[in-house]
């Protein structure tokens, strides 16, 4: 398969999903996008940064079809490395404002290639998240010990005489 499909429960107030990740295709890495809901249309931007070694560099995407979140390490990198990452959805559930993300990745592709990158990003949509996709872009297929998950944290209070 080339994405992961999560199923997101209602009436918590934060979304953490994680990866780590390979895929069976013969280059260094491969970007992972995350989209919600199944929406796949341009309605998603991200701001990131990557550090490796001493250079720094930055990327946007004001208005993409999916969040990058970092990498999938490919067959080309060191190997049983995988690229690793969490990112956090504040007010997941809510309905007032678009869906803001922080989070951050890391991986090594072997000898200098360590890199980390904070990243940020939206969805243009304030409806609640119930499903969140993970995907690898260039269509690469993830690797067998590859494994994603979420955590749902702080419950909404119940309502008043519930």
């Amino acid at each position: 398969v080339n994405s992961v499909d999560l199923a997101i429960p209602a009436d918590y107030r934060l979304l953490r999903v994680w990866w780590s990740a390979r895929i069976d295709t013969a280059v260094a890495a491969q970007t992972l996008h995350m989209t919600f809901n199944g929406d796949v249309g341009n309605n998603y931007g991200d701001q990131r940064a990557e550090a490796n070694g001493t250079v720094v560099a930055a990327a946007q995407n004001p208005a993409a079809a999916g969040i990058v979140l970092g990498t999938a390490l490919g067959t080309v990198s060191a190997t049983r490395s995988p690229g690793v990452g969490c990112v956090e959805v504040p007010n997941y559930s809510g309905n007032t404002f678009f869906k803001a993300v922080t989070g951050h990745n890391f991986e090594d592709r072997g000898g200098t290639g360590l890199r980390i990158r904070p990243l940020g990003g939206i969805w243009r949509s304030t409806a609640p998240i119930r499903s969140v996709r993970l995907r690898a872009a260039g269509g690469g297929l993830l690797s067998v010990g590859s494994s994603f998950g979420w955590e749902v944290v702080d419950p909404l209070p119940a309502a008043p005489g519930a």
